[in-house]
């Protein structure tokens, strides 16, 4: 078996730098079968960007609920994906 070096992480057999995918992309991903390239929005900070302008900014209504529910999709995929990956250590 092979244990990461400092700085690596390792994700379905292949070897990525830290700053490479976001693990609860890759793990959450490996877990549901769910890839997040369907979705608008697919990563977090995009989502985070994306929330502090429809909250804050001076953007329509109708702007401000497409991508609240474009957050609702890509915030439900990742918390799933993160319960799925919570239930598989505690059955460990």
């Amino acid at each position: 078996m092979h244990h990461a070096a400092r700085g690596e992480a390792i994700t379905e057999g292949v070897e990525q730098p830290r700053d490479g995918p976001d693990s609860r992309r890759v793990l959450g991903h490996t877990a549901t079968g769910k890839g997040y390239g369907h979705l608008a929005i697919q990563k977090g900070d995009t989502a985070s960007r994306e929330f502090l302008r429809v909250t804050f900014g001076d953007v329509t209504e109708e702007e401000r609920q497409r991508v609240r529910r474009q957050l609702e999709e890509y915030c439900g995929q990742d918390t799933e994906g993160m319960i799925w990956i919570v239930d598989a250590l505690r059955n460990r």
